[in-house]
């Protein structure tokens, strides 16, 4: 029952992140918006925030109550949807997004830390499958329960207020659910409460395994983050496809991938756990990326069946490596450091998905011979961030195990 209500309330965060997706031609019309200003309340107002406020928000879930931290931070993401669909300002609008971008992200890494003092080293893959898909159907939902609302308020400029007001009464549904949530003891920890100095030193023993973590985690955002940035242009320029067309590709592919990716990820992970513990994990991770590096070559593929094959099972593969990265974080990371590490990975996947990826991608078509080169740059960013994370994992591997080796033997 805990493990439903957490993946509800993460569904809550991340339908709140994604909520202005279908709304954002309405609010662009109503308040006369650049595509700029547009680009501002989807990327960074939402990136910049998690990446400067990652740390602090990963020692407070370190430190204090859970429980506590999912009911606040879903009442400002209500309470930032309802402020943001009362505004009439782009100034207004632009701070509700920024204590969105904050506050949705902490739904799913407060979660992904209770998960770890609930369920055994072998049963965290699964688990951390459970808050992922509930995130994914937020993010999907979003997109499919906001159309339908917003043809429901009615086909004028300013309908997406209503909308905002709908999806923020809805949001009192994971607020009541924080209220049944229990706090469970925390476990494989050194201190009560730590102090910054004792955080300090452990980050110090740690950082090995943390940095690996962070560096795979970030080049599969950058993959993730070009990938769902230049899809649909790909298949539209390359393939002439409708735009209804297009969207029915890349809505599906996501949706397929985000749930077979962490159905995928989660065993495997716990069977690596089970049988020979983090160094098999790491392994794994390791196959993972290396068969998406053929995958990452979907933009560049000459048939549509080809594409949509490739771009589908390298979706699939980079959610499951994210959710091994993320198993194997609450797994390995002690309890006083797992909410840094993945304030971090977050933190990361902000700036490399909605900061540097689109860049790369657009920088790299033009150097190629412009627009119609949006393919082949898709497809060498993404097959290059695939082989550098294989990299990383597999001459790693001796490193991270070595680490937090002694540091096991160091706490007996």
């Amino acid at each position: 029952m805990q493990l439903l209500l957490l993946s509800v309330v993460a569904l809550g965060g991340m339908y709140t992140r994604a909520e202005l997706g279908p709304l954002q031609e309405s609010v662009k019309a109503s308040l006369a918006l650049s595509d700029e200003r547009i680009a501002l309340l989807q990327g960074p107002a939402l990136a910049v925030p998690l990446l400067i406020c990652s740390i602090p928000l990963g020692l407070l879930i370190d430190r204090y109550s859970r429980k506590n931290i999912l009911a606040v931070a879903t009442l400002i993401n209500l309470l930032a949807t309802a402020i943001g669909g009362a505004a009439h300002e782009f100034s207004l609008l632009l701070a509700t997004r920024c204590a969105i971008g904050i506050c949705a992200p902490a739904t799913m890494i407060a979660a992904y830390s209770v998960v770890a003092d609930i369920y055994s080293l072998d049963r965290r893959g699964r688990a951390t499958t459970a808050i992922v898909i509930g995130a994914i159907a937020g993010t999907a939902g979003a997109f499919a329960l906001g159309g339908e609302l917003l043809a429901l308020a009615g086909k004028t400029p300013d309908s997406w207020h209503r909308v905002m007001l709908w999806t923020a009464l809805m949001l009192l549904v994971p607020l009541a659910l924080t209220m049944f949530l229990r706090e469970p003891p925390r476990k494989e920890r050194a201190f009560e409460m730590p102090s910054l100095r004792a955080v300090r030193k452990q980050f110090g023993q740690y950082w090995v395994p943390i940095a690996i973590l962070l560096a795979g985690m970030s080049l599969v955002n950058l993959a993730d983050g070009a990938t769902l940035v230049w899809t649909a242009p790909t298949l539209s320029r390359t393939f002439g496809l409708t735009t209804g067309a297009v969207g029915t590709i890349t809505g599906g592919a996501i949706f397929l991938s985000g749930v077979v990716g962490p159905l995928l990820g989660g065993p495997l992970t716990d069977f690596c756990q089970r049988s020979a513990g983090p160094r098999r994990t790491v392994v794994l991770l390791s196959v993972l990326a290396l068969c998406s590096i053929p995958a990452g070559l979907f933009g560049a593929m000459s048939t549509v069946p080809l594409t949509v094959g490739a771009l589908i099972l390298f979706l699939v593969l980079g959610n499951a490596i994210a959710v091994t990265v993320t198993a194997l974080t609450i797994s390995v990371i002690p309890n006083e450091l797992r909410g840094v590490s993945m304030g971090l990975q977050w933190g990361g996947g902000a700036l490399f998905g909605f900061g540097i990826a689109p860049v790369i991608v657009a920088s790299l078509s033009s150097g190629l011979g412009g627009p119609a080169a949006i393919g082949e740059a898709l497809a060498i960013v993404c097959a290059s961030a695939s082989l550098l994370g294989a990299l990383v994992f597999v001459f790693s591997r001796r490193m991270f195990w070595g680490a937090v080796q002694r540091e096991l033997h160091a706490s007996c």
